[in-house]
């Protein structure tokens, strides 16, 4: 008798190892599948590329405050910075406030822009173009290459900045005003 409960344990216990592992594989495909059709990642670029070029627009008349408003003011956000130091939300509004301070003017152009549609609500998109500064010192530098990396979640109805990257080439000073 005890060698029969002990099969039965033994039957039931692999069954339910198998299910488990096909409930937990089953899940994993499931959430994985989603794709966007093309009117809907033309939709998204919009959206996105529109967001991008307000951060822009409002750089340049040095109203930082509103450039800062897609980027998700949360203790997750992160930024790498083209120096290599990494920033959390608040420390990187008190950076972009302290180096507007000594701004005259900032200019973007853009040359590219690419997009990583990653699930439903989270497209990775990358800036690439150029810079030029003004500084009240006089110095004005231009920056010939400039990309920044974007991680977009969509929350409540609206695309976030949830996670950026940025890169410069060295800048090169064209010419000191005086």
């Amino acid at each position: 008798m005890k060698k029969r409960n002990n099969s039965t344990s033994l039957l039931f216990f692999m069954g339910t190892l198998i299910l488990f592992s096909f409930t937990l594989t089953s899940c994993q495909n499931k959430s994985s599948k989603f794709e966007w059709s093309e009117k809907e990642k033309e939709i998204a670029k919009k959206e996105i590329s529109n967001v991008v070029k307000g951060v822009i627009e409002n750089a340049e008349k040095a109203d930082f405050q509103s450039a800062m408003k897609p980027y998700l003011n949360s203790p997750e956000f992160t930024i790498i910075n083209p120096d290599g130091s990494i920033d959390d939300y608040k420390n990187f509004k008190i950076k972009g406030i302290e180096s507007f301070k000594q701004l005259t003017a900032y200019y973007q152009t853009t040359i590219k822009e690419e997009y990583r549609f990653l699930n439903k609500d989270l497209v990775l998109y990358t800036w690439i173009g150029k810079a030029e500064i003004e500084l009240k010192t006089g110095e004005k530098m231009n920056f010939e290459s400039y990309v920044g990396t974007m991680l977009f979640n969509k929350l409540n109805n609206e695309w976030k900045i949830t996670y950026a990257q940025e890169t410069a080439s060295v800048p090169v000073i064209k010419s000191i005003i005086k």
